[in-house]
């Protein structure tokens, strides 16, 4: 039989302003699980360890994609790759690229309803397999950028307003600003000079205006530039790029469509080990939409391969 544990993030956006939550979805799980509420990280260490101890053998997560990866990584750090639990991406947050890429629609609630209504009948649960990216061996995510995608975030985060349509109004700047030669466009995408390594062999681009490196296809706001991402089990695709911001907007609609960028100043492939040295010894990275500053070389690595409930 199945234990499902949930965890809550009340500071993601769309939970705010929820705060029954938690009474709503221990009265659709019943006795077959646990909800709890985590405001801060020792308390998702409290929890994990908690759900390992009950054996948790489906793990609900109520936020947006940081959630995902900030629970995800406490958890292994707690339990270790091979005790990660089947993962439910409930929604919760602004940003739901996994849940989104798998197709998961609906309400948080109408999701765990789905599922333990195949619990309680015995039915199958569908389930869908990725590979995680472990980086810095220690954070684990399916979405990693440096340059244009790190700049980006850390416009769309400021001032604290977020959503797709301040997503959608930071990319229109973008682009604006290419046509009117602003500044704006040139520190989206100000070059990161470093040396990159795909599988021990140096990317020949030294001045990395933007890099993706991913394993599912849908990045968000319909865009899908990995369209390898999923192509091999055990494998990312990894892009990188020393191409203008005005060079990246003249191809949006390849980025958008899914088609292969092909200039001597673009890398594609995929891979199961990226090693970037950067030239100033720092390194700003983003992972499934956290912002992490670096010291040093930066490893990614692919990591354990989970299963998410899709029911």
């Amino acid at each position: 039989m199945h234990k499902v544990g949930i965890i809550i993030n009340p500071n993601a956006k769309a939970n705010s302003r929820r705060h029954d939550l938690k009474e709503r979805l221990e009265a659709i799980i019943g006795d077959h699980g646990l909800v709890r509420v985590t405001r801060e990280i020792p308390e998702v260490y409290k929890v994990a360890e908690e759900f390992i101890q009950e054996k948790v053998n489906i793990l609900g997560i109520s936020g947006g994609d940081g959630t995902m990866q900030k629970t995800i990584s406490r958890y292994i750090e707690v339990g270790g790759e091979k005790n990660l639990p089947k993962i439910a991406a409930i929604r919760g947050g602004t940003m739901n690229t996994i849940a989104n890429s798998m197709r998961i629609k609906g309400s948080t609630e109408g999701i765990i309803s789905r599922i333990m209504e195949r619990i309680r009948n015995r039915k199958h649960l569908d389930v869908k397999e990725i590979d995680l990216m472990k980086a810095d061996r220690k954070e684990f995510g399916s979405l990693f950028g440096i340059g244009l995608s790190y700049n980006f975030l850390d416009a769309y985060y400021e001032g604290g307003d977020t959503g797709p349509c301040k997503a959608a109004k930071v990319l229109m700047r973008c682009i604006g600003s290419v046509a009117t030669r602003g500044d704006f466009s040139r520190k989206m995408t100000a070059p990161v000079k470093a040396k990159v390594y795909l599988d021990g062999k140096q990317v020949p681009v030294s001045e990395v205006s933007a890099m993706l490196a991913c394993t599912i296809s849908d990045i968000g706001l319909g865009f899908k530039p990995l369209y390898r991402a999923e192509e091999k089990e055990g494998y990312f695709h990894s892009i990188t790029t020393g191409l203008s911001a005005s060079q990246i907007v003249m191809r949006l609609h390849k980025l958008f469509l899914g088609i292969p960028i092909k200039n001597d100043l673009t890398h594609d492939d995929i891979g199961r080990d990226l090693r970037i040295e950067p030239e100033n010894g720092e390194i700003k990275y983003m992972l499934d939409g956290e912002l992490f500053t670096h010291r040093g070389p930066l490893q990614l690595q692919i990591g354990p391969r989970i299963q998410v409930v899709s029911a």
